[in-house]
Protein backbone atom coordinates (compact mmCIF):
# COMPACT_ATOMS: atom_id res chain seq x y z
CA UNK A 1 0.00 0.00 0.00
CA UNK A 2 1.28 3.37 -0.56
CA UNK A 3 2.39 5.87 2.15
CA UNK A 4 0.29 8.95 0.51
CA UNK A 5 -2.81 7.59 1.37
CA UNK A 6 -5.50 10.01 0.31
CA UNK A 7 -9.33 10.81 0.79
CA UNK A 8 -11.28 9.83 -1.94
CA UNK A 9 -14.47 9.06 -0.84
CA UNK A 10 -15.82 12.39 -1.52
CA UNK A 11 -14.18 13.00 -5.13
CA UNK A 12 -14.99 11.50 -8.28
CA UNK A 13 -12.73 11.25 -11.23
CA UNK A 14 -13.61 10.58 -14.69
CA UNK A 15 -10.94 10.16 -17.89
CA UNK A 16 -12.23 12.89 -19.62
CA UNK A 17 -12.11 15.54 -16.26
CA UNK A 18 -8.57 14.00 -15.24
CA UNK A 19 -7.19 14.70 -19.14
CA UNK A 20 -8.74 18.15 -19.46
CA UNK A 21 -6.65 19.34 -15.56
CA UNK A 22 -3.24 17.45 -16.75
CA UNK A 23 -3.72 19.44 -20.83
CA UNK A 24 -4.01 23.16 -19.01
CA UNK A 25 -1.50 25.10 -19.60
CA UNK A 26 -1.01 28.93 -17.67
CA UNK A 27 -0.80 31.71 -20.88
CA UNK A 28 2.50 32.59 -21.52
CA UNK A 29 4.24 35.84 -23.76
CA UNK A 30 5.41 34.59 -27.11
CA UNK A 31 8.76 35.84 -27.56
CA UNK A 32 9.83 37.17 -30.69
CA UNK A 33 11.99 35.79 -32.93
CA UNK A 34 13.53 35.51 -36.84
CA UNK A 35 12.52 33.01 -39.13
CA UNK A 36 15.69 31.33 -38.79
CA UNK A 37 15.51 30.97 -35.27
CA UNK A 38 12.00 29.78 -35.37
CA UNK A 39 13.03 26.85 -37.64
CA UNK A 40 15.68 25.46 -35.20
CA UNK A 41 14.05 26.22 -31.95
CA UNK A 42 10.59 24.45 -33.82
CA UNK A 43 13.29 21.41 -34.96
CA UNK A 44 14.66 21.26 -31.50
CA UNK A 45 11.29 21.30 -29.88
CA UNK A 46 10.34 18.05 -32.17
CA UNK A 47 13.11 16.19 -31.47
CA UNK A 48 12.81 16.74 -27.46
CA UNK A 49 9.16 16.18 -28.00
CA UNK A 50 10.20 12.67 -29.82
CA UNK A 51 12.29 11.47 -27.45
CA UNK A 52 10.02 12.68 -24.25
CA UNK A 53 7.33 10.85 -25.93
CA UNK A 54 9.33 7.87 -26.79
CA UNK A 55 10.34 8.08 -23.04
CA UNK A 56 6.97 8.31 -21.78
CA UNK A 57 5.61 5.37 -23.88
CA UNK A 58 8.28 3.30 -22.25
CA UNK A 59 7.83 3.93 -18.83
CA UNK A 60 4.65 4.53 -18.50
CA UNK A 61 0.96 3.79 -19.62
CA UNK A 62 -2.52 5.78 -18.49
CA UNK A 63 -4.50 3.58 -16.20
CA UNK A 64 -6.17 3.55 -13.23
CA UNK A 65 -5.33 3.54 -8.86
CA UNK A 66 -7.97 0.86 -7.37
CA UNK A 67 -8.96 2.22 -3.89
CA UNK A 68 -11.39 0.47 -1.07
CA UNK A 69 -12.19 2.29 1.99
CA UNK A 70 -9.54 4.82 1.35
CA UNK A 71 -6.90 1.77 0.87
CA UNK A 72 -4.85 1.50 -1.69
CA UNK A 73 -5.18 -2.29 -3.44
CA UNK A 74 -3.07 -2.10 -7.48
CA UNK A 75 -3.28 -0.15 -10.28
CA UNK A 76 -4.61 -1.14 -13.53
CA UNK A 77 -4.95 0.31 -16.80
CA UNK A 78 -8.20 -2.17 -18.37
CA UNK A 79 -11.26 -0.78 -16.89
CA UNK A 80 -13.13 -4.30 -17.81
CA UNK A 81 -10.51 -6.01 -15.82
CA UNK A 82 -11.12 -4.28 -12.65
CA UNK A 83 -14.98 -4.90 -12.92
CA UNK A 84 -14.51 -8.42 -13.49
CA UNK A 85 -11.81 -8.59 -10.57
CA UNK A 86 -14.43 -7.03 -8.53
CA UNK A 87 -17.47 -8.99 -9.57
CA UNK A 88 -15.37 -12.10 -8.84
CA UNK A 89 -14.23 -11.02 -5.44
CA UNK A 90 -18.19 -10.48 -4.61
CA UNK A 91 -18.91 -13.72 -5.55
CA UNK A 92 -16.24 -15.47 -3.87
CA UNK A 93 -16.83 -13.21 -0.67
CA UNK A 94 -20.58 -14.20 -0.96
CA UNK A 95 -19.62 -18.26 -1.09
CA UNK A 96 -17.57 -17.67 1.59
CA UNK A 97 -19.97 -15.92 4.23
CA UNK A 98 -22.77 -17.85 2.76
CA UNK A 99 -24.80 -15.08 2.11
CA UNK A 100 -24.80 -11.93 -1.14
CA UNK A 101 -21.99 -9.48 0.03
CA UNK A 102 -21.14 -6.47 -2.44
CA UNK A 103 -18.31 -4.20 -2.40
CA UNK A 104 -19.25 -1.99 -4.96
CA UNK A 105 -19.77 1.29 -2.75
CA UNK A 106 -16.29 0.68 -1.03
CA UNK A 107 -14.57 0.86 -4.08
CA UNK A 108 -13.06 4.06 -5.89
CA UNK A 109 -11.03 4.11 -8.96
CA UNK A 110 -8.41 7.46 -9.33
CA UNK A 111 -7.42 8.05 -13.43
CA UNK A 112 -3.86 8.76 -13.31
CA UNK A 113 -0.37 7.33 -14.69
CA UNK A 114 0.43 4.28 -13.20
CA UNK A 115 3.85 2.20 -13.60
CA UNK A 116 3.52 -0.69 -16.46
CA UNK A 117 5.99 -2.54 -14.28
CA UNK A 118 3.61 -2.10 -11.03
CA UNK A 119 0.03 -3.05 -12.92
CA UNK A 120 -1.63 -5.51 -10.90
CA UNK A 121 -3.34 -8.67 -12.15
CA UNK A 122 -7.33 -9.28 -11.87
CA UNK A 123 -6.23 -12.21 -9.50
CA UNK A 124 -4.68 -9.68 -7.48
CA UNK A 125 -7.10 -7.27 -7.07
CA UNK A 126 -9.28 -9.70 -6.10
CA UNK A 127 -7.05 -11.06 -3.37
CA UNK A 128 -6.76 -7.51 -2.09
CA UNK A 129 -10.54 -6.97 -2.16
CA UNK A 130 -10.96 -10.04 -0.30
CA UNK A 131 -8.44 -9.21 2.15
CA UNK A 132 -10.16 -6.43 3.35
CA UNK A 133 -13.76 -7.86 4.03
CA UNK A 134 -13.88 -8.24 7.83
CA UNK A 135 -14.44 -11.72 8.19
CA UNK A 136 -12.42 -13.39 5.48
CA UNK A 137 -9.46 -14.41 7.03
CA UNK A 138 -6.47 -16.18 4.15
CA UNK A 139 -5.92 -19.54 5.99
CA UNK A 140 -5.37 -23.19 5.70
CA UNK A 141 -8.58 -24.94 5.00
CA UNK A 142 -9.19 -28.60 5.17
CA UNK A 143 -11.71 -30.16 2.92
CA UNK A 144 -13.66 -33.37 2.74
CA UNK A 145 -14.75 -34.06 -0.58
CA UNK A 146 -14.18 -30.48 -1.76
CA UNK A 147 -16.18 -28.97 0.89
CA UNK A 148 -13.93 -26.80 3.48
CA UNK A 149 -15.12 -27.77 7.12
CA UNK A 150 -12.02 -26.19 9.02
CA UNK A 151 -9.41 -23.95 8.73
CA UNK A 152 -5.77 -23.66 10.91
CA UNK A 153 -3.33 -20.97 10.76
CA UNK A 154 -0.90 -23.70 9.47
CA UNK A 155 -0.94 -26.70 7.35
CA UNK A 156 1.19 -28.80 10.37
CA UNK A 157 -1.89 -28.52 12.72
CA UNK A 158 -4.39 -29.79 10.14
CA UNK A 159 -2.13 -32.52 9.03
CA UNK A 160 -1.22 -33.58 12.71
CA UNK A 161 -4.92 -33.81 13.28
CA UNK A 162 -5.81 -36.07 10.34
CA UNK A 163 -2.64 -38.72 11.12
CA UNK A 164 -4.32 -39.05 14.78
CA UNK A 165 -7.90 -39.20 12.99
CA UNK A 166 -6.23 -42.29 11.18
CA UNK A 167 -4.25 -43.88 13.76
CA UNK A 168 -7.50 -43.74 16.14
CA UNK A 169 -8.88 -46.33 14.14
CA UNK A 170 -6.12 -48.52 12.90
CA UNK A 171 -4.61 -51.28 14.78
CA UNK A 172 -1.41 -53.57 14.97
CA UNK A 173 -2.82 -56.00 12.56
CA UNK A 174 -3.79 -53.24 9.57
CA UNK A 175 -2.75 -53.62 6.48
CA UNK A 176 -4.21 -50.62 4.26
CA UNK A 177 -6.16 -47.97 5.95
CA UNK A 178 -8.01 -45.01 4.16
CA UNK A 179 -10.62 -41.99 4.25
CA UNK A 180 -13.55 -42.29 2.72
CA UNK A 181 -13.81 -38.47 1.91
CA UNK A 182 -11.26 -36.84 -0.33
CA UNK A 183 -8.86 -35.22 2.10
CA UNK A 184 -7.43 -32.05 1.31
CA UNK A 185 -5.12 -28.74 2.30
CA UNK A 186 -4.98 -25.48 0.81
CA UNK A 187 -4.26 -21.95 1.47
CA UNK A 188 -7.22 -20.16 0.87
CA UNK A 189 -10.01 -17.33 1.91
CA UNK A 190 -12.30 -18.51 4.29
CA UNK A 191 -14.28 -17.89 7.20
CA UNK A 192 -12.46 -16.86 9.70
CA UNK A 193 -15.98 -18.32 11.77
CA UNK A 194 -14.19 -22.06 10.58
CA UNK A 195 -10.59 -21.63 12.32
CA UNK A 196 -10.24 -23.60 15.23
CA UNK A 197 -6.77 -25.23 17.15
CA UNK A 198 -5.53 -28.80 17.12
CA UNK A 199 -8.02 -30.50 19.89
CA UNK A 200 -10.82 -28.52 18.56
CA UNK A 201 -10.44 -29.69 15.50
CA UNK A 202 -9.42 -33.24 16.53
CA UNK A 203 -12.91 -33.06 18.21
CA UNK A 204 -14.85 -31.93 15.50
CA UNK A 205 -13.53 -34.81 13.16
CA UNK A 206 -13.96 -37.45 15.87
CA UNK A 207 -16.22 -36.56 18.80
CA UNK A 208 -15.03 -37.85 21.85
CA UNK A 209 -19.01 -38.66 22.84
CA UNK A 210 -19.41 -41.56 20.36
CA UNK A 211 -21.03 -39.29 17.58
CA UNK A 212 -20.61 -39.92 14.49
CA UNK A 213 -17.38 -39.14 12.70
CA UNK A 214 -17.22 -36.13 10.14
CA UNK A 215 -14.38 -37.50 9.05
CA UNK A 216 -14.70 -41.74 8.35
CA UNK A 217 -11.78 -44.19 8.16
CA UNK A 218 -12.69 -47.77 6.42
CA UNK A 219 -9.58 -50.07 7.24
CA UNK A 220 -8.72 -53.54 6.41
CA UNK A 221 -6.97 -55.74 8.88
CA UNK A 222 -5.10 -59.84 8.33
CA UNK A 223 -6.11 -61.22 11.51
CA UNK A 224 -4.38 -64.40 12.75
CA UNK A 225 -6.23 -66.23 15.68
CA UNK A 226 -5.56 -69.88 16.90
CA UNK A 227 -8.31 -72.05 18.18
CA UNK A 228 -8.39 -75.67 19.74
CA UNK A 229 -9.91 -78.20 17.91
CA UNK A 230 -11.73 -81.31 19.73
CA UNK A 231 -10.54 -84.92 19.48
CA UNK A 232 -12.48 -87.86 18.66
CA UNK A 233 -13.68 -90.33 20.91
CA UNK A 234 -13.51 -93.53 20.08
CA UNK A 235 -15.62 -96.36 22.21
CA UNK A 236 -14.04 -99.85 22.51
CA UNK A 237 -16.87 -101.84 24.24
CA UNK A 238 -15.61 -104.92 27.46
CA UNK A 239 -18.39 -107.68 28.29
CA UNK A 240 -15.86 -108.61 30.97
CA UNK A 241 -16.20 -105.25 32.59
CA UNK A 242 -19.41 -103.90 34.41
CA UNK A 243 -21.69 -101.57 33.21
CA UNK A 244 -20.46 -98.40 34.32
CA UNK A 245 -17.15 -99.49 34.77
CA UNK A 246 -15.58 -97.21 32.34
CA UNK A 247 -11.71 -96.49 31.35
CA UNK A 248 -10.08 -94.14 29.46
CA UNK A 249 -7.16 -96.46 27.84
CA UNK A 250 -6.18 -93.40 25.87
CA UNK A 251 -6.81 -89.81 26.81
CA UNK A 252 -7.27 -87.28 24.00
CA UNK A 253 -5.36 -84.75 23.16
CA UNK A 254 -7.04 -81.64 22.00
CA UNK A 255 -5.68 -80.11 18.31
CA UNK A 256 -4.52 -76.42 17.68
CA UNK A 257 -5.58 -74.95 14.37
CA UNK A 258 -4.50 -71.28 12.72
CA UNK A 259 -7.10 -69.20 11.32
CA UNK A 260 -6.10 -66.26 8.80
CA UNK A 261 -9.00 -63.51 8.27
CA UNK A 262 -9.24 -60.68 6.39
CA UNK A 263 -11.22 -58.16 8.48
CA UNK A 264 -12.94 -54.66 7.18
CA UNK A 265 -14.30 -51.70 9.32
CA UNK A 266 -15.29 -48.84 9.78
CA UNK A 267 -14.61 -46.24 12.22
CA UNK A 268 -13.58 -49.37 14.45
CA UNK A 269 -16.40 -51.47 13.81
CA UNK A 270 -16.27 -54.46 12.08
CA UNK A 271 -18.23 -54.64 8.98
CA UNK A 272 -17.27 -58.08 7.45
CA UNK A 273 -14.74 -60.38 7.44
CA UNK A 274 -13.22 -63.09 4.98
CA UNK A 275 -11.40 -66.79 5.63
CA UNK A 276 -8.09 -66.91 4.02
CA UNK A 277 -6.52 -70.09 5.38
CA UNK A 278 -7.62 -72.70 8.19
CA UNK A 279 -4.05 -74.23 8.65
CA UNK A 280 -4.07 -77.26 10.94
CA UNK A 281 -1.30 -76.85 13.55
CA UNK A 282 -1.07 -79.68 15.75
CA UNK A 283 -2.80 -82.58 15.57
CA UNK A 284 -5.55 -83.91 17.62
CA UNK A 285 -5.07 -87.04 19.74
CA UNK A 286 -8.55 -89.23 19.93
CA UNK A 287 -9.35 -90.63 22.99
CA UNK A 288 -10.06 -94.28 23.35
CA UNK A 289 -12.50 -95.08 26.54
CA UNK A 290 -13.20 -99.05 27.33
CA UNK A 291 -17.02 -99.29 28.25
CA UNK A 292 -18.62 -102.46 30.66
CA UNK A 293 -21.18 -104.02 29.21
CA UNK A 294 -21.40 -106.62 31.50
CA UNK A 295 -24.79 -106.51 33.91
CA UNK A 296 -23.42 -105.50 37.24
CA UNK A 297 -25.11 -107.12 40.30
CA UNK A 298 -27.43 -104.50 41.72
CA UNK A 299 -25.53 -104.38 45.18
CA UNK A 300 -21.91 -103.43 43.56
CA UNK A 301 -20.37 -99.74 44.59
CA UNK A 302 -19.97 -97.26 42.76
CA UNK A 303 -17.19 -95.62 44.76
CA UNK A 304 -19.77 -92.79 44.33
CA UNK A 305 -22.30 -91.43 47.60
CA UNK A 306 -25.48 -90.18 47.67
CA UNK A 307 -27.17 -88.77 50.50
CA UNK A 308 -28.76 -90.76 53.02
CA UNK A 309 -31.93 -89.05 53.45
CA UNK A 310 -33.35 -85.59 53.45
CA UNK A 311 -33.27 -83.13 55.72
CA UNK A 312 -31.65 -80.21 57.76
CA UNK A 313 -28.08 -80.63 58.08
CA UNK A 314 -27.81 -79.78 62.14
CA UNK A 315 -23.97 -81.09 63.64
CA UNK A 316 -21.12 -81.06 61.00
CA UNK A 317 -18.09 -83.33 61.68
CA UNK A 318 -15.27 -82.35 63.78
CA UNK A 319 -14.87 -79.96 67.35
CA UNK A 320 -18.45 -79.46 68.48
CA UNK A 321 -19.60 -78.02 72.07
CA UNK A 322 -22.54 -80.07 72.80
CA UNK A 323 -24.28 -81.69 75.78
CA UNK A 324 -25.31 -84.48 74.15
CA UNK A 325 -23.32 -86.67 72.34
CA UNK A 326 -19.60 -86.81 71.82
CA UNK A 327 -17.60 -83.28 71.34
CA UNK A 328 -15.08 -85.04 68.36
CA UNK A 329 -18.15 -85.90 66.27
CA UNK A 330 -17.13 -88.33 63.93
CA UNK A 331 -19.88 -87.94 61.05
CA UNK A 332 -22.54 -85.21 60.38
CA UNK A 333 -26.35 -85.07 61.47
CA UNK A 334 -29.02 -84.78 59.48
CA UNK A 335 -32.30 -84.23 61.29
CA UNK A 336 -35.84 -85.14 59.89
CA UNK A 337 -39.03 -86.89 60.94
CA UNK A 338 -39.57 -89.70 63.42
CA UNK A 339 -39.82 -92.62 60.84
CA UNK A 340 -38.45 -91.09 57.67
CA UNK A 341 -36.59 -93.29 55.04
CA UNK A 342 -32.83 -93.69 54.95
CA UNK A 343 -30.99 -95.78 52.22
CA UNK A 344 -27.87 -96.50 51.24
CA UNK A 345 -25.71 -93.99 49.94
CA UNK A 346 -23.83 -96.58 47.85
CA UNK A 347 -24.07 -100.71 47.19
CA UNK A 348 -21.83 -102.95 49.31
CA UNK A 349 -22.49 -105.50 52.22
CA UNK A 350 -23.85 -104.94 55.94
CA UNK A 351 -21.77 -105.74 57.99
CA UNK A 352 -23.74 -104.43 61.36
CA UNK A 353 -27.36 -103.75 62.24
CA UNK A 354 -27.95 -103.84 65.97
CA UNK A 355 -28.10 -101.58 68.68
CA UNK A 356 -24.25 -100.10 69.37
CA UNK A 357 -24.11 -98.08 72.83
CA UNK A 358 -24.31 -94.36 71.88
CA UNK A 359 -25.45 -95.10 67.92
CA UNK A 360 -28.33 -96.65 69.22
CA UNK A 361 -29.86 -98.72 66.05
CA UNK A 362 -27.03 -98.84 63.59
CA UNK A 363 -26.50 -100.10 60.26
CA UNK A 364 -22.82 -100.28 59.06
CA UNK A 365 -22.33 -100.92 55.41
CA UNK A 366 -19.03 -102.32 53.61
CA UNK A 367 -18.31 -100.95 50.63
CA UNK A 368 -15.94 -102.54 47.21
CA UNK A 369 -13.70 -99.69 47.93
CA UNK A 370 -13.31 -100.74 51.68
CA UNK A 371 -14.92 -97.47 53.17
CA UNK A 372 -17.62 -98.36 55.72
CA UNK A 373 -20.74 -95.90 56.13
CA UNK A 374 -22.57 -95.63 59.61
CA UNK A 375 -26.92 -95.07 60.01
CA UNK A 376 -26.85 -94.34 63.42
CA UNK A 377 -30.05 -93.27 65.86
CA UNK A 378 -32.46 -95.17 63.41
CA UNK A 379 -36.18 -96.13 64.93
CA UNK A 380 -36.29 -99.29 62.73
CA UNK A 381 -33.35 -101.76 61.25
CA UNK A 382 -34.85 -103.13 57.44
CA UNK A 383 -31.94 -104.81 56.74
CA UNK A 384 -29.66 -107.80 57.94
CA UNK A 385 -25.79 -108.91 58.70
CA UNK A 386 -24.60 -110.53 55.34
CA UNK A 387 -27.53 -108.79 53.16
CA UNK A 388 -26.10 -107.57 50.25
CA UNK A 389 -27.74 -103.86 49.19
CA UNK A 390 -27.51 -101.78 46.63
CA UNK A 391 -27.00 -98.10 46.19
CA UNK A 392 -30.50 -96.10 47.11
CA UNK A 393 -31.81 -98.88 48.95
CA UNK A 394 -33.90 -98.40 51.59
CA UNK A 395 -32.10 -99.79 54.92
CA UNK A 396 -33.90 -98.47 57.70
CA UNK A 397 -36.20 -95.45 59.62
CA UNK A 398 -34.82 -92.30 61.39
CA UNK A 399 -35.56 -92.15 64.82
CA UNK A 400 -33.87 -90.31 68.05
CA UNK A 401 -32.37 -93.75 69.96
CA UNK A 402 -29.73 -93.89 71.51
CA UNK A 403 -27.65 -90.39 72.35
CA UNK A 404 -30.09 -87.98 70.74
CA UNK A 405 -31.96 -84.91 71.50
CA UNK A 406 -34.19 -85.47 68.74
CA UNK A 407 -35.10 -86.97 65.40
CA UNK A 408 -32.03 -87.75 63.10
CA UNK A 409 -29.97 -89.70 61.44
CA UNK A 410 -25.59 -89.68 62.09
CA UNK A 411 -24.10 -90.49 59.23
CA UNK A 412 -20.07 -91.78 59.05
CA UNK A 413 -17.88 -92.57 56.51
CA UNK A 414 -15.15 -94.43 57.79
CA UNK A 415 -11.93 -95.08 55.42
CA UNK A 416 -9.27 -97.35 56.73
CA UNK A 417 -11.01 -97.35 59.85
CA UNK A 418 -10.36 -93.38 60.10
CA UNK A 419 -13.66 -91.30 60.20
CA UNK A 420 -13.62 -88.40 57.53
CA UNK A 421 -16.23 -85.65 56.68
CA UNK A 422 -18.99 -86.97 54.58
CA UNK A 423 -19.85 -83.26 53.26
CA UNK A 424 -16.17 -83.94 50.86
CA UNK A 425 -17.65 -87.03 49.31
CA UNK A 426 -21.24 -86.01 48.94
CA UNK A 427 -22.51 -84.50 45.74
CA UNK A 428 -23.32 -80.84 46.32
Amino acid sequence: MREDRRDIGTTEYTENAWSERFNKRSPASAPVVSARHKVKAVALVAVFAVLALFTVIMTTQSGYAIYMNGEELGSAKDIDMVEEAVQSAEDHASRILGYEYSVRENIALEPGRTAATDESTGTDIENAILENIEGIAKLYALKLDGETVAACEDAGTIDSVVNAVLDRFTSKDTVSASFIQKVSISLEYVNEDLLCNEAQLLEMLVPEDGGEPLLSVERTDRVVTSYETDFERIVEYDDTAFEGDDTILVAGIKGLNRKTEQVHYLNGVEQDRLLLEDELVIKPMNEVKSVGTKVRPYWMSYGEYIWPTDGILTSYFGYRSTDVGSSDHKGIDIAGDSGQDIYAADGGEVIYSDWLEGYGYLVKILHDNGDVTYYGHCSELLVYEGEKVGQGQLIAYMGCTGIASGDHVHFEIRRDDTPIDPLEELPY
